[in-house]
């Protein structure tokens, strides 16, 4: 597992959401969701049946971020998903 800037081409806060939005969409979840840079993380905000859910992703910057931390988001929002 490496970075995701070098390992997935994600290189802002944007990337981060657009992969994301993509991801879920291709496993059928048309889903929602923001990212915004905060001091030391990126927080990421969905809304699943009206409950808005946050999760964020330890790292000051993009480039330090590391798949692991993706991949943990990933599950946070898939365990939010009504199946």
């Amino acid at each position: 597992m490496g970075y995701i800037d070098r390992e997935l081409g994600i290189k802002s806060v944007s990337g981060i959401k657009k992969y994301l939005t993509k991801y879920f969409k291709d496993k059928g979840y048309p889903l929602e969701l923001d990212c915004v840079k905060v001091a030391s993380s990126v927080r990421c905000f969905w809304s699943i049946n009206n409950r808005l859910h946050q999760h964020d992703m330890k790292g000051s910057v993009i480039y330090v971020i590391q798949e692991e931390a993706l991949n943990e988001l990933i599950e946070t929002i898939q365990k939010s998903l009504p199946y």
